[in-house]
């Protein structure tokens, strides 16, 4: 689903995303696309300012704070500061420190570049996802 926003190139490419790969359509000022891959990953895909396209998904909730948290904290950091450099995807805790986040942002100029963004952060999303079930 695509929602409208101010118009910039990035707009244009997830509209045209979503009509051609994806089948769906929207207002060519759309900002947003949310999807969902292979029936199991839910993704969000934004258009920012600057034309580059976001992409993420939620990990997990965080649990209350306590031990717990403390330790998923510890061991969720240390293997995303291990992974950045070369998963180009950052694990990160949202502002409200609510929840765990996969976030990616790149450079697209044409809906297969987007394509290909997409299908890296799904892979890297399945890899945070065994990681979790491990938790």
């Amino acid at each position: 689903m695509l929602t409208a926003s101010h118009p910039t190139a990035g707009n244009a490419l997830l509209a045209s995303y979503a009509a051609t790969a994806l089948g769906q359509s929207g207002p060519h000022d759309g900002s947003r696309l949310n999807l969902t891959v292979d029936e199991r990953y839910r993704l969000q895909l934004r258009s920012l300012s600057d034309g580059r396209i976001q992409v993420r998904s939620r990990l997990c909730e965080l649990p209350e704070a306590g031990p717990a948290r403390d330790e998923l904290l510890r061991s969720m950091g240390a293997l995303a500061c291990g992974r950045i450099q070369g998963a180009g995807a950052a694990c990160v805790v949202d502002a409200s420190e609510r929840a765990f986040w996969l976030s990616q942002t790149a450079a697209a100029s044409s809906t297969q570049e987007v394509d290909e963004l997409v299908g890296d952060f799904v892979n890297e999303l399945a890899f945070w996802g065994q990681v979790l079930s491990r938790q």
